[in-house]
């Protein structure tokens, strides 16, 4: 007997569709991570970037160590006391991306907004101000979670990001597989079978005998009917 083998129902086409569109996203982000790598530019994905704070500046809202994420954003939109990420023109780290508090806004001769930024742990401003162009986003929150993982795995957060990466991945198929296979079970569920007819010769011989007997004895009796009644 050869079985025959279930065909995909549209939910699980859809859970397909969708493992597919993950998969692609994921791949995206290694490939924006790793030109943006070459390019000595921090990944930004959606807008979002994810920075680690190498330093104390801004201790104690953001300890040492700490990965923020942080939103790229209109100049237009930043006001004082946002914190700011920008890549530095501090000649002793040039071109690195420092996050500062902005403390004020002013707009240059070019007609170009200029940030002030200061530490919230350093005891004077920034001698060296930030301008819109250097913008990489506005601080949004803290990645406790990944900030403890890196300090558990002595500051290395390429493990941690690779570790989370993988087990999102794991997380995000298995619930992927199970989704396909309740659509599945359901659609099979729910999937009316229509039963089916076979008439024969015979069927139609012995249908067409019962009914002429049926109308036989009905005439018989129509007739004894009518005998009584002349009676």
């Amino acid at each position: 007997m050869t079985k025959t083998k279930k065909k995909p129902g549209i939910i699980s086409k859809i859970v397909t569709v969708l493992s597919y569109v993950v998969m692609a996203v994921l791949m995206a982000i290694i490939v924006i991570a790793v030109i943006s790598k070459i390019n000595n530019k921090v990944p930004s994905l959606f807008g979002y970037s994810v920075l680690k704070i190498q330093t104390g500046s801004m201790e104690t809202t953001l300890p040492t160590g700490s990965y923020i994420v942080v939103k790229k954003t209109d100049p237009k939109d930043v006001k004082v006391g946002d914190i700011l990420t920008f890549y530095s023109s501090d000649p002793t780290i040039s071109g690195m991306p420092n996050t500062h508090r902005v403390i004020g806004i002013r707009t240059d001769e070019n007609g170009k907004l200029v940030f002030q930024t200061k530490g919230d742990n350093n005891a004077i401003e920034d001698k060296y101000p930030a301008n819109e162009d250097d913008m990489i986003g506005v601080y949004q929150t803290r990645l406790a979670l990944v900030s403890t993982l890196s300090t558990a795995f002595g500051g290395n957060g390429t493990i941690v990001v690779i570790i989370l990466g993988v087990v999102a991945i794991g997380c995000i198929w298995m619930a992927i597989s199970m989704l396909r296979d309740k659509g599945d079970d359901e659609e099979e569920e729910n999937k009316e079978e229509k039963p089916t007819i076979t008439i024969t010769e015979e069927d139609i011989k012995k249908y067409l005998e019962e009914k002429a007997r049926s109308e036989e004895q009905k005439k018989a009796e129509s007739e004894e009917s009518v005998e009584k009644t002349d009676e």
